[in-house]
């Protein structure tokens, strides 16, 4: 009976042992997430407060597009289209959005100034600095030819220009 009663002392002994285990690893565990719930929280705050700054920079470049009284567009090098255009570009040009944004950019230049715009953009892709103005000769909708100085800002990633954000003036012999 007495090796028992001291079996047993042992067994609650141990358990004891092992609960004050388990609750000193709950503590710790409960102390880790909650510190991981609160960083959580602020990244959650601040990719709210980038969110909400990028949608007021995206509608103020919305009515910058809307209200320039000069072309601006975008064009992307991969996709060799325009992926924007602000209304002054469609008078511009003479063609509605949809026609303009349908269009591939070299329909819209004469030959010799296809030919300037193919070397342009092999320079580009093989990583070679380019003039960020550069004069072409346009072909309106109208069959009008007007020259356009086009001053362009590159997007580029790992060497490789990917978009083009230009603004182009007329000129009347260029």
């Amino acid at each position: 009976v007495d090796q028992d009663i001291s079996d047993r002392k042992k067994m609650e002994k141990a358990l004891r042992h092992h609960r004050k285990y388990l609750s000193d690893l709950v503590q710790e565990r409960t102390e880790e997430l909650e510190t991981a719930n609160a960083a959580l929280r602020a990244e959650i705050k601040e990719r709210g407060r980038v969110e909400k700054a990028l949608q007021e920079s995206r509608h103020q470049y919305q009515q910058l597009l809307a209200l320039a009284r000069a072309g601006i567009y975008e064009y992307d090098m991969v996709r060799q289209r325009l992926t924007t255009v602000n209304e002054y570009m469609c008078t511009y040009t003479g063609y509605e959005r949809g026609e303009l944004m349908a269009l591939n950019s070299l329909q819209l230049m004469t030959p010799n100034s296809q030919k300037k715009f193919i070397e342009r953009q092999r320079r580009l892709a093989l990583g070679e600095e380019v003039s960020d103005a550069v004069v072409y000769e346009v072909v309106r909708k109208d069959g009008q030819r007007i020259w356009g100085l086009l001053s362009t800002a590159l997007v580029v990633e790992d060497n490789q220009p990917l978009k083009a954000s230009s603004l182009p003036t007329t000129s009347p012999n260029g």
